[in-house]
């Protein structure tokens, strides 16, 4: 591969989870652009000896992949990611997550049309409540706002390779949010992007797979620290921490209703989950959130019970 016409890396950082992986690189193979363009980048800190041989195979036969072996512990893996690129512009890709039809070609023309300006820009795979498919803005306060608590979510990190060793030599990362440290590393860019576009579907997930980390700590404490920080630091306003603390708390909600009540198996520790919720917020009000979400979702089943008891008569 000629580095000099790489536009786009996209980082695959994994613990080797073969049924998800593979696939993801085959939606990004199969979208027909010349693999000059791009490349695939994977850093493995699992330890799976068939993901190992089975990408032996891939970086035999694509010039265009690279992969290493990783000894990072959990989400620090994707620092030894990044550090893998060579092109122009750098994508962080969910290892769960595989390319619709023409996702490549959209990302290319996104490089191309934004390579001279160099605007921070998320992709947030229409996971925004937005009414365009685009935002922009010059205020960093106001893209903290908009990506609400999206911010804690690895998928849409993005950054330019001019911006790479500043991005990647922050004095220390938050072990749970690497990535939002680096989305957050630019405070001063002229222009900030949210792109909404849907590019991405999410593989069938077993939660019983997924990391193996604090849930609550990470999420009602962790998180809330780093927004919390911008505040004191007077990169964001009062008005935008307490938007990103509400809505973050909606999605406290749903965790609680699907871990603690449902009780739905997942790899995540709950341990103390009482307390983390009761740094930030209340454990009594997520609680009382989350039992009406159970009664909603009787009240549908009963609905549906009755409907279809009325289309039988």
């Amino acid at each position: 591969m000629d580095n000099n016409k790489c536009l786009l890396s996209l980082c695959i950082p994994t613990n080797g989870i073969t049924e998800w992986v593979f696939p993801v690189i085959e939606s990004i193979l199969n979208q027909g652009i010349s693999q000059e363009l791009y490349e695939i980048c994977i850093s493995d800190n699992g330890t799976n000896e068939e993901f190992y041989l089975k990408m032996q195979e891939y970086i035999t036969k694509y010039n265009n992949i690279r992969y290493q072996r990783s000894q990072t512990e959990g989400f620090l893996n994707q620092l030894e990611n990044f550090k893998m690129t060579s092109g122009k512009f750098i994508k962080f890709v969910n290892h769960r997550t595989v390319f619709r039809e023409g996702t490549l070609q959209y990302l290319l023309s996104v490089v191309e049309k934004n390579i001279e300006t160099s605007p921070v820009i998320f992709f947030s795979n229409g996971n925004l409540t937005m009414h365009q498919e685009q935002l922009e803005t010059d205020s960093f306060n106001l893209y903290v706002r908009n990506l609400s608590y999206y911010s804690s979510w690895s998928g849409g990190i993005s950054f330019w390779e001019k911006d790479k060793e500043n991005v990647l030599s922050l004095s220390e990362y938050n072990s749970l949010f690497p990535h939002t440290d680096i989305l957050f590393a630019d405070k001063y860019n002229s222009k900030y992007i949210i792109d909404n576009k849907k590019i991405m579907d999410e593989l069938p997930t077993d939660n019983t797979k997924k990391g193996r980390y604090n849930l609550f700590y990470a999420f009602s404490v962790e998180y809330l620290c780093i927004i919390l920080k911008l505040l004191r630091e007077k990169f964001i306003d009062y008005n935008t921490f307490e938007y990103v603390k509400k809505q973050n708390e909606k999605f406290l909600v749903e965790l609680y209703y699907s871990y603690i009540i449902r009780k739905n198996p997942a790899s995540y520790l709950l341990d103390d989950y009482k307390k983390h919720l009761n740094v930030f917020y209340s454990h009594k009000n997520i609680k009382l959130k989350a039992m009406c979400l159970v009664f909603k979702s009787l009240s549908i089943k009963i609905k549906r019970i009755f409907t279809r008891g009325n289309a039988d008569d």
